[in-house]
């Protein structure tokens, strides 16, 4: 198993603007990773990946899609 900020297999990625956050999907890893996506002016952080799912809940992962409660209908 891979360490956190660490992929074996990225498949997906999705910026999810309005929480400033893209996350990866790895799927040998069987998890999704997020981290701060640097868009606020000045806002440039080392990146650290924050597992928000785990392989008991979600299985072998391929792609991520933003839920519609994340952000605002364009």
């Amino acid at each position: 198993e891979y360490g956190p900020s660490e992929f074996l297999i990225p498949h997906s990625l999705a910026l999810i603007e309005d929480m400033n956050l893209i996350c990866v999907a790895d799927r040998e890893n069987e998890r999704v990773q997020c981290f701060s996506a640097g868009l606020a002016e000045g806002h440039r952080t080392i990146p650290a990946g924050i597992p928000i799912t785990s392989a008991e809940q979600i299985g072998r992962v391929f792609a991520i899609r933003e839920k519609s409660e994340f952000s605002q209908s364009r």
